[in-house]
């Protein structure tokens, strides 16, 4: 069986999640003038990209002032924070917040108990990986010992 094989089926439902969750209408980076670069020359941000998996405030109205402010990061409308501190009660893991950022979505835990079956399919190493690093650490660490006998000799 090939290694795609073993997770084809739930590759097929997240790819179908993403596209799902992750559409973007073309026009919008006409209506928001997508461009590149961080600033503009008054030292606004400009609009580097359009999407709905993350955001990041850099800027507070004030009495109807555009202020600096201590920035935030959002992940599909959480506050990053919030992620690491707990929301719910809960503390979020890699697992966790991988899925939110691929799929769209916090998982239930039927969701999160498939998504970890999958990346742990994905996560085993070749046969050989042992040997060679192995090897490849002896060569390294030898090599001062073998200009050394070079030396001598």
């Amino acid at each position: 069986m090939g290694e795609y094989a073993a997770i084809e089926k739930e590759a097929k439902l997240f790819t179908e999640l993403c596209v799902h969750n992750d559409a973007i209408d073309p026009n919008l980076f006409d209506e928001f003038g997508v461009k590149r670069g961080l600033r503009d020359k008054d030292g606004n941000g400009v609009l580097a990209g359009i999407t709905n998996i993350s955001r990041i405030d850099a800027f507070e109205m004030r009495d109807g002032v555009k202020t600096p402010c201590d920035g935030k990061l959002w992940y599909r409308g959480y506050n990053v924070y919030d992620l690491i501190r707990g929301l719910r009660g809960k503390r979020y893991g890699f697992e966790e917040v991988a899925y939110l950022l691929l799929l769209g979505d916090l998982p239930n835990e039927q969701q999160l108990h498939e998504f970890t079956d999958c990346l742990t399919k994905c996560r085993a190493l070749p046969s050989n990986f042992v040997r060679d690093a192995v090897s490849a650490t002896m060569v390294v660490a030898l090599a001062p010992l073998s200009a050394v006998l070079l030396i001598v000799r």
